[in-house]
């Protein structure tokens, strides 16, 4: 179950939320899983949310998150129960990362938090499950930046996401994004496949067919593949709602749909 955590990062993830922050855009997904697990069937594995922030006032900052959990699937919970939590905290002017969490919980717990460094070119790291870095989140929730200004192009996988939606689309475009993990760094190629139409909650849908292919560098300083690629339908609205997401596995496919109703979701964006 753990190779959903690549999908949902994707797309383009339980603490106090600030008081502050407005809600500006909330999609609802199920994340489904195809395999030998499940003997072949489509198996709904985890209830997925994706939310937009905005504290507002003078604040720099844009957070963006997505949590899923399984809790509402019996057969999930009985044999690998999951709660994950990411955000990004970005420049609202360039969509720069500053910041951003991992909350992972199945066997075991692990939180991160990782920040800007004082040069504003690499990341620190805080592992807030010991007690460090809460301060920092409080101020990142409030909108404020208390990391050096990024002096590099890095966007973490959410704020991947965020890019490609900001993006002029069209048939055959294609374009790269230097993605961060925090410790590694990776070279994104992103291509526009194609319009189709898809089915979301029974409505069919077009939708841009947008390829994801990420790379990342071996010991000897070469690129190779760090996963199989990831495709992701995006609405052919202004906003480029991701309508679904599709990763392939050893051990299955996981696919990430929209559970939000199309008419609810494309038009605007708190439902």
């Amino acid at each position: 179950m753990g190779k959903l955590v690549h999908a949902l990062l994707i797309i383009g993830t339980l603490t106090a939320q600030s008081a502050l922050a407005a809600v500006v855009e909330q999609l609802d997904y199920r994340a489904i899983y195809k395999g030998a697990f499940s003997f072949g069937r489509s198996l709904p594995i985890a209830d997925v949310q994706f939310e937009t922030r905005d504290p507002g006032g003078s604040s720099s900052l844009q957070e963006t998150r997505v949590t899923a959990s399984s809790e509402n699937y019996e057969h999930v919970e009985s044999f690998y129960p999951m709660r994950y939590r990411f955000r990004t905290w970005a420049s609202a002017a360039d969509g720069r990362v500053v910041g951003f969490e991992n909350y992972e919980q199945t066997k075991r717990t692990r939180h991160r938090l990782y920040l800007r460094d004082d040069e504003g070119t690499d990341f620190r790291r805080y592992d807030l499950g010991d007690g460090a870095g809460t301060d920092v989140v409080a101020s990142l929730e409030a909108g404020i930046n208390p990391a050096a200004p990024p002096r590099d192009e890095f966007i973490d996988r959410l704020g991947l996401l965020q890019k490609i939606r900001g993006h002029r689309l069209a048939v055959d475009e294609q374009f790269s994004f230097a993605v961060t993990r925090g410790k590694e760094n990776l070279s994104y190629d992103v291509r526009v496949e194609a319009i189709e139409e898809i089915v979301v909650q029974e409505t069919p849908v077009e939708a841009w067919k947008v390829r994801l292919d990420g790379f990342e560098w071996d010991d000897e300083g070469r690129l190779q593949p760090a996963h199989r690629p990831v495709y992701i339908w995006f609405s052919r609205d202004a906003r480029h709602v991701p309508l679904r997401i599709e990763s392939h596995h050893a051990i299955g496919t996981f696919l990430v749909e929209l559970n939000t109703p199309p008419a609810i979701a494309l038009n605007r964006g708190l439902n």
